[in-house]
Formats: structure tokens, C-alpha cells, sequence
């Protein structure tokens, strides 16, 4: 077991903060969640594990939750919302725990090993740790975004903002260090930013921009919401916004992932289909711009010559058959498990929603698409009232877009924490509804 040098600084200090400085704790979360390969703890062996930094301050976080016992609110906004996210969480559970034992031996996609590596040649499903990892993963999470909902009064509205403009900042720094690395050869600390054992290849022979993250999709993962988020938040001087913007557009050209290209279209057409309605933004028009998107997926398997091979893998058409393969898989696995999945940890397509559908199955889905349209309805609603939470809006949109091309990850912390930041500010803003309309509420009651 080692502590790296991240760990020891970080260590100390989130434990520091968890015990005498509660409230920069979601803060400090949001900033540490782009150091995505950034290892606190490394187990060596067979067995190797390392502990991130997100994670780390996850485990504070989740602790704090449930030590506190709340997990609802009397006349709470949030409550129902609250229900079916505990619900997904203990499906997710289940599914992970008795997928694995009742499916044992079907061929699988194992998320430890390259997708390439399996093409043809299909691991044997079995309970291992990366699902015993991808159950506490799950449940961190969860305790992350309800712990930042119903202890909304605990922080900071203008610190949480601020904290993720700053790590935005942070990644663009960084990705330009790196890309002035790559041209002139100068030092770029690549034995911290990725200090996680399983990036070693990242470590010795990453030639592309990938910034702080491990791979540069998961970098377009976090810039293509941070463009949009910029984009339409007001509270910054102009000259400061055009700059990050430009920043932002030369970063993802530089990094050569078509999954920020084909984001920021899909994105973009829904803001002019939403402009083309006088801005009015409502639950149906998203259904129905999601039944488009999700059409638009269906063709593509039935023509992905164009659609995955050209678009999505800018060409590189082995690289197109063992993603569209090993989503394929994922229907199959579907299929054969009669719609309930084989759980987290078991099974990794190169699709969002492909990952949904063959390790949580149709209930999985249908749960976390009720979450998102959940979220969506109490945020929107806020818009009538003429709060400024469209950049939020956008934030949480335009991480969706990515991770439905090619983010197959649960666990991605940048979902998680913009999911947050939205669900924590449209809390914010029915407090001060309240105040505004008279009513004397408790703190703990945001």
C-alpha cells in the first residue's frame, strides 16, 4: 500500500475540512473531481486499486449524510425526487450483487480489460471487485447529490459557482500546459495527474490532450458543459467569457475526440429549436427533442458505416467495429438476461446508454430517466419565475450529450457533480422564493 504525493496533501486537508470546516467540503469536491487520474492511495498486486481523490472526499461526504440521518424533508420540493434516486440506488444494488451470481459464466465486455481485446473473444461473467467497487461508487454518489440537496443551507451559493469556474479554469490551464509539452518537450506532471496504477500506459505514452483527465472523451466530457455554462452565465465580465470560450473551442479541436465535435451540435440544435420557440423550455419539447436523439442512435446501428464509423471514429473503422460491436453485445446481454441486466462492474460498451441497458436493465433506465426528467420539471419550473438558472440547465443538459456518444461510465464524476451544482442552486432559488413571498422556513428546509 501506498500513499502518493497527492494523497499526501489531500488527506489531511479534507480531513481537516470534514471535521472543523464542514461547509467547504462540496466546494472542495468540485474542485478535486477534475483530477480525474489522481490517486490518493495505490494498492500494488494482482489485485491492484487505487483511490482517487474524488472518491476520497466522496467517503467524507457519504459519512457526513448519513451520520446527520436525513433523508427527507417535511414540505420538501425534492422529496419525490429523493425517492425514486434511493430506489435506483437500491436496484443498482440488488442487480450488482445477484446479476453477476445468477448470469455467471455469459460472455461479457469486462471493463478491466480493452474492448478491442474482447472483440470475439468475450470474458466469463463472474463476481469480482470491480463490482463490490462500482456498489460503493454508486452509493457515494447518490449520498454526494442528496447530501447537497437537503443540506443546501450549509453552503455557499456564490463559492459553489465560483469553485466550478475555477476547476473549468484549472483544466484549461492544464491542457495548455500539456499541448505546449507535447510541441516544445517541457516537464508536464504526468506522474501525479495520472498517479491511478491503471493509467500507466496514459503515463508513459499519451500523445494526445487528455488535460487533467484520463483520455481525451472524458476531457470533452467536462469542457462541452462548461462551454455552455459560460456560454449563458451573466455574472462575468464579458471580455473574460469570450477568452474561456475561445480557450475552450481551440481545446477541443486540440484534443481530437469527435465526441465534443458531435456534443456541441447535438447541443446546439436544441438551444435554436428552444430559441425557435421564444425561449419557452418545457418537459414535452424535451421528450420529444430525446425521442429524436434516441431515433437518431437507432439509425445509426442500422447505418453506422456513416454514422459511428465516419462521425463518431473520425474514420478509424476497426475502431468503429469493436465499439459497435461490444454495443450490440449490450442488447444482446438485454435480451438474454430478460431485461434486468447483469449490474455495475460487469459489462463495458463504448455508450452511456448501452451500459445502462445491459448492467441495470429496463427498470434501471426507466429509473434514472424519471431522475433527469424529475430534475428538469422542478428546475424549469423556475424559469416562469424569472430565476437565472438557464447556464444550470445547460450545464446539466450538455453533460448528457457526451456521455450518451461515448462516456460509458456510472461512476463519472463530472455527471455527478453538475448534476449536483443544478439540483443544489434550483434549492437555493425555491428558498428565496419563499423568503420573498413571506414565509418564515427553517435553514435545514431549502
Amino acid at each position: 500500500m501506498e500513499i502518493t504525493f497527492a494523497g499526501s496533501i489531500i488527506i489531511p486537508l479534507v480531513v481537516l475540512i470534514s471535521i472543523l470546516e464542514i461547509k467547504y467540503i462540496l466546494p472542495l469536491a468540485i474542485i478535486l473531481h477534475i483530477f480525474q487520474g489522481v490517486s490518493v492511495l495505490n494498492i500494488h498486486g494482482s489485485n491492484y486499486y487505487s483511490l482517487s481523490v474524488y472518491h476520497f472526499i466522496l467517503i467524507f461526504i457519504t459519512f457526513h449524510f448519513f451520520i446527520r440521518r436525513k433523508f427527507f424533508l417535511k414540505n420538501f420540493i425534492y422529496n419525490k425526487f429523493l425517492k425514486i434516486l434511493y430506489i435506483f440506488l437500491i436496484w443498482s444494488i440488488i442487480i450488482t450483487i445477484v446479476g453477476p451470481l445468477v448470469f455467471d459464466g455469459v460472455g461479457v465486455y469486462n471493463p478491466r480489460i480493452g474492448m478491442d481485446d474482447q472483440y470475439n473473444n468475450l470474458s466469463n461473467l463472474s463476481f469480482s471487485a470491480g463490482n463490490l467497487s462500482q456498489l460503493f461508487y454508486i452509493l457515494m454518489n447518490i449520498s454526494f447529490l442528496a447530501f447537497g440537496i437537503i443540506h443546501a443551507s450549509l453552503f455557499s451559493k456564490k463559492l459553489i459557482i465560483k469553485s466550478y469556474i475555477y476547476s473549468g479554469i484549472i483544466v484549461v490551464l492544464f491542457s495548455f500546459w500539456q499541448k505546449i509539452s507535447f510541441i516544445y518537450n517541457i516537464y508536464y506532471p504526468a506522474e501525479i495527474l495520472y498517479s491511478n496504477i491503471s493509467l500507466e500506459q496514459v503515463r508513459e505514452f499519451n500523445i494526445r490532450l487528455s488535460s487533467t483527465f484520463s483520455e481525451p472523451s472524458l476531457l470533452n466530457g467536462f469542457m462541452v458543459p462548461f462551454l455552455f455554462f459560460i456560454y449563458k452565465y451573466e455574472d462575468i465580465n464579458r471580455y473574460k467569457k469570450y477568452i474561456i470560450i475561445i480557450s475552450i473551442l481551440t481545446i477541443l479541436i486540440w484534443s481530437e475526440s469527435s465526441t465534443g465535435v458531435l456534443s456541441i451540435i447535438l447541443m446546439s440544435a436544441l438551444i435554436y429549436f428552444i430559441k425557435q420557440k421564444n425561449y419557452v423550455i418545457n418537459i414535452k419539447f424535451l421528450f420529444k427533442f430525446a425521442v429524436f436523439i434516441l431515433s437518431l442512435f437507432i439509425i445509426s446501428y442500422e447505418y453506422n458505416d456513416f454514422f459511428v464509423k465516419t462521425i463518431l471514429d473520425k474514420g478509424d473503422t476497426l475502431s468503429a467495429v469493436y465499439r459497435f460491436a461490444a454495443d450490440e453485445h449490450s442488447i444482446i446481454l438485454l435480451i438474454n438476461t430478460f431485461g434486468i441486466g447483469v449490474g455495475l462492474g460487469s459489462n463495458r460498451p463504448s455508450s452511456f446508454i448501452t451500459l445502462l441497458l445491459s448492467t441495470l436493465g429496463i427498470l434501471g433506465i426507466i429509473l434514472i430517466s424519471c431522475l433527469i426528467y424529475m430534475q428538469l420539471k422542478l428546475s424549469l419550473n423556475l424559469l416562469i419565475k424569472k430565476y437565472k438558472l438557464i447556464p444550470f440547465i445547460y450545464l446539466f443538459i450538455s453533460t448528457l450529450f457526451p456521455m450518451f456518444i461515448g462516456i460509458p461510465d456510472v461512476d463519472f464524476q463530472v455527471l455527478w457533480v453538475n448534476w449536483m451544482i443544478l439540483a443544489f442552486i434550483t434549492c437555493v432559488s425555491y428558498h428565496n422564493i419563499k423568503n420573498l413571498n413571506g414565509r418564515v422556513i427553517n435553514e435545514d428546509r431549502i
